[in-house]
């Protein structure tokens, strides 16, 4: 039933082409036309290359939303000012004049806190005023003693605008949030036709708006640095920018490399121009029409499709590779062009179009996870996969009937060719093929135990190179600063004014003393915590007395009101970065020095705990940045390990049905996840991190690697029904599929291997890993498959030998 489907699919894909090659001039045309649909889009493509594109729907969005929405966004960057003398007038002046210009010539700039704009508070003939801390810039020794003493003995200061070091200042910026973070809706929707457009004109890319914002800064400080007034520049924005610049300086060189190394195989497999060009013609074609694709639907280029061009382009040459080979072999035997065409397709189509549709399947995987970025890298991974395919059954019968091609007169093989090195490997394989099964099984379970010590882990700083600038700043940075990341706590008492109470801010006052207990046995310090406590305490010293008992929470809800009243009229602004409006919902700021993903997890995971015991009668949660960034990676986990299940389940039902048989298909999974295998204990040694980069290593890979097998094991069959023999179907396999197998693996190799070029190391191990994964699997493929077969082939000739033996006895 099967082998009559896929002889059927093969006479009608056979057919397509060949209906391709006698019109080729108004298939082209009408090809060119749909597709310039697709590529007219390109220019409208945006890039998201922040942690923060991975949240999809979850309990943690909606929270981090709801805290957003209510007081910001909690990513600011920072600015350290490091003077010759910071309490001096020159110091103090420049600082009131960067922020200055920070304000007034960054665009997109939101929000700028400085010493300049901080406001404290004073009581004055029993009201509450307030001033700029530097509104007037201290002129005598005496007022900048005086400012001096007044900074290094302010509760408010250390470690938020004056650095840990005291000797520093910091400046913290945001952009501006006047544009909307575009929605994370699922892929799948939009691709249905059912999400609604947004037709705001502001609707501008979010990584322009950064790019534009990071950029701005760096202008005003080049002009404000000198030797001594040092300006460091770091945080989330300049780190998305950073990356940003790297992925527009890389793709282009990742597509250029992978088009040259392509371009010598091509060359080298073929040696002509025809066999140069046609493939290439064709990628391209595919790749652009998927970028297009995606600026269609609207879908960003993240950290993981940045790597779409070089896969499509190196995974899509496959296809051409396999039809040429057929072609010009018949061709150049002197077989009529329309007939050596015809045979090419007759041979390959089916293999491809399988080939193209286990690989899309696997790919398609990633659409069961919950991290945005991985369903678009699933949908057009697949699309640019399944457009190759689509290309090279309609565009190649075109550029081989409308362009002229040479004949070759055939050679005999030279005896040091590669085909010399396969027969050899062949011939290892029908001789010993429990040792070749033995050795690869010893292999696969050190792989095994290797990858035990596989390292889980998210730590940016890992992905630039250690000379790299902003690395050296942000060391720096963190080493004065201390306090360069938030994690923000969010309670709500669940009644309006609740957070006016008295009973209330004592119980943040004792969980506020406890944090400190988070950080035990790690790295990690506590540089402050930011509240409304800071506030209280501090209204209450200014209405009560300046002497440092009065910094405390107000003995009754009346007279916490009443202050808390009189402060709400004088500078607002403050008021509510730490409150709503309702004084329903408190806000907490916790602010730490970063370690890796995994600590952070940790630390997280204890104020939560800590949050609990203290206050289990409101509802609380812990959110920002960084509790999302904990979010994607557990999401992430899960999501690869169904991804795989998935894939392994899908691919494996796929090969049973294509070889329409069950001992065959479970035997095509030896090659296809073997080589998973020892990828993944390459990483454990290299000691290469699972992160958001390299954990769709494996998922890719397996969609990649059973192409190999499908060709080799339908070659195999194909030959052992026309010979009859196992050595003749071994033989006869690696003269002909296993060459051009070789030549496309190589190929892939030279795609994925380009990456290792790349100045940011998780793009540069993503290469690494996906070529050592491929390299393994032309191994195992070449020499475990037919292994596998032969004792397959001789076990059931056995099997047959001994039912006739008994039946003759019988």
């Amino acid at each position: 039933m099967l082998e009559k489907l896929w002889k059927s699919t093969s006479k009608n894909l056979t057919k397509i082409a060949m209906l391709a090659f006698d019109n080729p001039k108004s298939t082209l045309a009408a090809i060119i036309t749909l597709s310039c649909v697709a590529w007219s889009q390109i220019p409208k493509l945006k890039y998201d290359l922040s942690e923060t594109a991975f949240v999809g729907s979850s309990a943690a969005k909606e929270n981090y939303e709801e805290f957003r929405n209510l007081f910001g966004a909690d990513d600011y960057s920072i600015i350290l000012v490091e003077p010759k003398n910071l309490f001096s007038k020159k110091a103090l002046v420049n600082i009131k004049q960067l922020h200055e210009k920070l304000a007034k010539e960054v665009p997109n700039m939101g929000e700028v806190e400085s010493l300049a704009n901080h406001e404290e508070v004073v009581s004055s003939e029993s009201q509450l005023s307030s001033y700029k801390l530097l509104e007037r810039i201290p002129n005598t020794p005496a007022e900048l003693a005086k400012f001096k003493n007044h900074v290094l003995t302010s509760r408010s200061l250390k470690n938020l605008l004056i650095a840990a070091d005291l000797s520093s200042a910091i400046i913290l910026v945001k952009p501006s949030p006047k544009t909307k973070v575009p929605s994370t809706e699922d892929l799948l929707t939009e691709l249905a036709g059912t999400a609604t457009s947004n037709t705001d004109k502001d609707d501008v890319p979010q990584s322009q708006l950064k790019k534009e914002f990071v950029e701005g800064v760096e202008t005003v400080l080049q002009k404000m640095r000198s030797k001594d007034f040092k300006l460091t520049f770091v945080g989330t924005h300049v780190l998305s920018n950073t990356y940003l610049n790297s992925v527009l300086t890389n793709m282009p060189r990742f597509m250029l490399g992978t088009i040259l190394c392509v371009c010598f195989l091509l060359w080298a497999v073929f040696r002509r121009l025809s066999g140069v060009v046609y493939p290439l013609f064709i990628v391209n074609m595919s790749t652009s029409a998927t970028f297009g694709a995606m600026a269609l639907f609207g879908s960003e280029v993240t950290l993981v499709t940045q790597i779409l061009g070089s896969f499509i382009l190196a995974v899509g040459i496959g296809d051409s590779v396999h039809i040429l080979t057929s072609f010009y072999k018949a061709y150049d035997e002197g077989t009529d062009r329309k007939l050596a065409i015809q045979k090419a397709y007759e041979h390959s189509s089916l293999s491809i179009m399988l080939t193209s549709m286990t690989t899309a399947f696997g790919l398609l995987s990633f659409c069961t996870a919950e991290a945005p970025p991985l369903v678009s890298l699933g949908i057009f991974a697949a699309t640019g996969v399944t457009l190759a395919f689509l290309y090279t059954l309609l565009v190649l019968p075109c550029l081989i009937a409308l362009t002229p091609i040479k004949r070759r007169p055939s050679k005999k093989t030279s005896p040091v060719t590669l085909d010399r090195y396969l027969l050899g490997i062949a011939k290892l394989s029908l001789t010993h093929p429990w040792k070749i099964v033995g050795i690869t099984a010893v292999l696969t379970m050190v792989a095994a135990i290797q990858i035990s010590d596989l390292r889980f882990s998210q730590d940016t700083g890992e992905w630039f190179p250690d000379n790299s600038a902003y690395l050296k700043d942000t060391i720096h940075v963190g080493e004065v600063v201390k306090g360069g990341i938030n994690i923000e706590v969010m309670i709500d008492t669940g009644a309006q004014n609740g957070v006016l109470s008295v009973n209330f801010l004592h119980r943040l006052e004792k969980f506020i003393a406890d944090i400190p207990q988070i950080t035990q046995g790690t790295a990690v310090e506590v540089a402050r915590t930011l509240s409304i406590l800071d506030i209280v305490k501090s209204v209450n010293t200014a209405m009560v007395g300046q002497s440092s008992d009065h910094y405390r929470i107000p003995n009754t809800d009346r007279v916490l009101r009443q202050e808390l009243l009189a402060f709400e009229s004088s500078i607002a602004d403050r008021l509510y970065k730490y409150t709503d409006r309702d004084f329903q919902k408190a806000r907490m700021s916790v602010r730490l020095s970063w370690q890796d993903q995994n600590t952070m997890d940790d630390i997280t995971e204890r104020i939560e705990k800590l949050l609990a015991s203290h206050f289990s009668q409101e509802e609380s949660y812990v959110t920002g940045t960084i509790t999302l960034l904990s979010t994607i990676m557990s999401s992430l986990m899960k999501t690869m390990l169904s991804s795989y299940a998935i894939a392994g389940l899908v691919i494996t039902i796929l090969m049973i049905l294509i070889f329409n048989s069950l001992s065959v298909g479970l035997i095509t999974m030896v090659p296809n996840f073997v080589p998973i295998i020892f990828g993944l204990g390459y990483m454990a040694i290299r000691d290469i991190p699972l992160d958001m980069t390299t954990i769709t290593v494996a998922a890719i890979c397996v969609g990649l690697v059973v192409d190999d097998t499908i060709h080799l094991f339908q070659s195999f069959n194909r030959s052992y029904h026309k010979k009859r023999t196992l050595e003749a179907a071994v033989y006869g396999t690696m003269k002909t599929t296993a060459v051009a197998l070789t030549f496309s693996t190589l190929t892939l190799m030279a795609g994925f291997s380009v990456l290792v070029a790349s100045d940011m190391n998780n793009i540069r191990w993503f290469g690494e890993v996906a070529t050592v994964v491929i390299f393994s699997a032309l191994l195992v493929d070449l020499s475990v498959s037919p292994a596998l077969l032969v004792i397959r082939g001789r076990w059931l000739d056995k099997k047959k030998f001994r039912g006739d033996r008994d039946n003759t006895t019988a």
